[in-house]
């Protein structure tokens, strides 16, 4: 009996393992993966030989060996470009999300030399100088379908000032771009040049005297006709560098800027720029005293207006910009009607006026921003390379200005300035400047000023 139980035992194993092997075969068929079959099939018809066969399903099984381990977390740059434009730019695949990182840095060095009469006016005036023009770093984007930013401090001068720090919309119907912080005030082709675009290492006379530059507040700016005119608008704080005014004292700027493209060719070859600004300065019992450097942020200011106290100020300026190719020409002049008060209430009209031509012997061109009405980046043809024989471009350029801080009983001067500029741009952001500036203040004396700048962005 027991053998009997043995055998039935070994029978059942027997035909368990007959039954077992077709469902086992089966299941690694299963498991196979597409290209496991499909070598199977060619051994089977003859199209690879045995060997071959080994060589591929080895492959293949490593592939799948692969795919069956625990997957790594994916790049957190996955699904961005990160590239470099002058910058560096960070952008997400669908274009939501843009930010650009960079800065500025501009080295300056001076040497003047002034007549007896300027000397004991202005007995700082003279001498040699070197510093840090400007030092900024800053951070802007894009993100969403319409939301913007910049973030932009300067360190110069041993601490951090604003230069640009604002939050905005973008695509607005009619509006076009809207922004609020600090920023630029709708004024002057010059003024709202980029530093890093101006011709000269410093900005012209009338500029550097009447223009407010940046102020807190909301403006907006938008394109019209295809580009051809840009409209700016705004209504600003003057507050200090770094963005604060608590005192009731710093009065409100309100402004416009209306720029017109009569003459736009051969993709920015020929250009003719025209443009008008306005700004009323809202003041009440307030001191008034314009006092710019003579284009020189080492040798200060060659003019001495007294101070004067004022209820308002009404600035307007006219604009005119012609690129030819190669060739390029930039004007303007601005009017500031001060509107007395107090004891001194006689209105006041002070103006000044500047002219600058030039032109690049490489055969570059000035670029004009259309969006912003404002003069743009220069490209360079042939980037400096010691190896290709390229030494970049060549600009020599020439402007005057003057300012007319005379009226009535205020006798703050007059100052003419003839300025003379040579720029060596090795790469599109990196440029060395050189000028000679002589500055004659009317029935007083001449200075002579040589300066030169490494300017470099990124």
């Amino acid at each position: 009996m027991k053998r009997s139980n043995a055998w039935c035992v070994a029978l059942g194993a027997l035909m368990a393992l007959c039954l077992a092997a077709p469902v086992a075969a089966a299941a690694r068929d299963d498991d196979k993966t597409v290209n496991e079959k499909i070598l199977d099939i060619l051994l089977e018809k003859g199209d690879i030989s045995p060997q071959r066969y080994e060589e591929l399903r080895e492959e293949a099984l490593a592939e799948k060996e692969a795919a069956s381990l625990p997957q790594v977390a994916s790049s957190p740059l996955s699904g961005w470009k990160v590239y470099w434009n002058n910058g560096t730019r960070i952008e997400r695949e669908d274009g939501k999300v843009k930010v650009k990182f960079g800065g500025r840095v501009h080295y300056d060095t001076a040497a003047s030399s002034v007549t007896r009469g300027l000397q004991r006016m202005f007995p700082g005036s003279e001498g040699t100088g070197n510093d840090f023009r400007r030092a900024r770093l800053f951070m802007s984007g894009a993100f969403g379908d319409h939301g913007i930013f910049k973030v932009q401090y300067d360190f110069s001068g041993q601490d951090a000032d604003f230069r640009d720090v604002y939050a905005g919309l973008q695509k607005i119907p009619y509006l076009g771009t809207v922004r609020v912080g600090s920023f630029y005030e709708p004024q002057s082709i010059e003024m709202t040049t980029s530093s890093k675009y101006i011709t000269f290492l410093e900005r012209s006379l009338p500029v550097l005297a009447f223009t407010a530059e940046r102020n807190s507040g909301i403006g907006f700016h938008n394109q019209l006709h295809d580009g051809r005119m840009t409209f700016h608008a705004g209504v600003f704080r003057n507050v200090d560098d770094s963005g604060e005014d608590f005192d009731n004292q710093g009065g409100y700027n309100a402004g416009f800027r209306i720029t017109g493209v009569p003459v736009f060719r051969d993709e920015g070859e020929k250009v003719v720029h025209t443009g008008f600004w306005y700004s009323h300065q809202f003041r009440d019992n307030e001191m008034l005293r314009y006092d710019p450097d003579a284009e020189s942020n080492t040798v200060g200011s060659l003019l001495n207006m007294p101070m004067i106290k004022i209820d308002g100020i009404d600035l307007i300026g006219g604009e005119l910009a012609v690129i030819c190719g190669p060739f390029f020409f930039q004007g303007e002049t601005i009017h500031s009607f001060v509107n007395g008060s107090g004891s001194n209430s006689s209105n006041r009209w002070f103006y000044g006026t500047s002219v600058q031509a030039g032109a690049f012997l490489t055969g570059e061109r000035k670029k004009y921003d259309q969006k912003l009405g404002v003069i743009g980046r220069t490209k360079v043809l042939e980037p400096f390379s010691l190896e290709k024989g390229q030494w970049g471009a060549l600009e020599v350029a020439g402007r005057w200005s003057m300012l007319s801080l005379n009226d009535g009983s205020v006798r703050g001067g007059n100052l003419n300035n003839y300025t003379l500029g040579l720029n060596w741009y090795l790469y599109s952001n990196l440029r060395l400047m050189l000028n000679y500036v002589l500055a004659h203040r009317n029935g007083v004396g001449q200075a002579h000023i040589a300066q030169s700048r490494v300017s470099l962005d990124f």
